[in-house]
């Protein structure tokens, strides 16, 4: 199963390491998983990419997803909500992460 990992980026100075420890969580409680981290991969792109162009790449990571896993607070996140309707008119599963 591929997992997406879907919260909120912009304005959290701390998101790295909650990606971090969510993609972690998810490997534990998903045993043989592979989990798409955009925190990661956004560090792949082009320092030029507008957040048009970073969420139209999240779009497609996310089509090629199973599952679609949303850390706590990511209705706060516009990129976020984007990522949630997108995955629900694909049909992906949703997964409702909780507090660390």
């Amino acid at each position: 199963m591929i997992i997406y990992l879907s919260g909120k980026i912009t304005g959290d100075d701390n998101y790295f390491l909650r990606f971090l420890s969510y993609e972690i969580k998810l490997k534990k409680e998903y045993p043989g998983c592979e989990v798409i981290n955009p925190a990661r991969v956004g560090q792949t792109y082009p320092k030029s990419f507008t957040y048009d162009q970073f969420i139209s790449h999240d779009l497609m990571l996310i089509d090629s997803s199973d599952a679609v896993a949303q850390m706590p607070g990511w209705k706060t996140s516009p990129g976020a909500c984007i990522e949630f309707g997108f995955a629900v008119a694909k049909g992906k599963q949703i997964i409702k992460l909780e507090a660390l």
